[in-house]
């Protein structure tokens, strides 16, 4: 039976028991121990004749211009990218979203 590879590497490297890593545990480990974040989602919403960012059921960023909204969507969902965040931004659109 052949030892046991991590991605990247072609075979044990004889650093401790087979199936280990130096320092990560038990192989496999992190994949039970690590919570999925759920996506963020900025909606580009029209609300009472102007377009808003709807996130987390509360409104921001209030203008006439859909693109200028779609501008400070993109903006706060760049900032969460930077944090390591999943981010969706969703444009409401006359048939749906998109």
């Amino acid at each position: 039976m052949a030892p046991l590879a991590f991605r990247g590497e072609t075979a044990h490297s004889g650093a401790g028991p087979v199936g280990y890593r130096r320092g990560a545990g038990p192989v496999g480990y992190r994949r039970r121990t690590q919570k999925k974040m759920s996506a963020l989602i900025f909606r580009i919403v029209k609300h009472d004749g102007a377009w808003a960012v709807e996130h987390e059921g509360r409104l921001s960023n209030r203008a006439r211009d859909k693109d200028e909204v779609i501008a400070s969507a993109t903006k706060l969902a760049r900032a969460a990218v930077g944090q390591g965040r999943v981010v969706q931004v969703r444009v409401e659109g006359e048939t749906g979203y998109f």
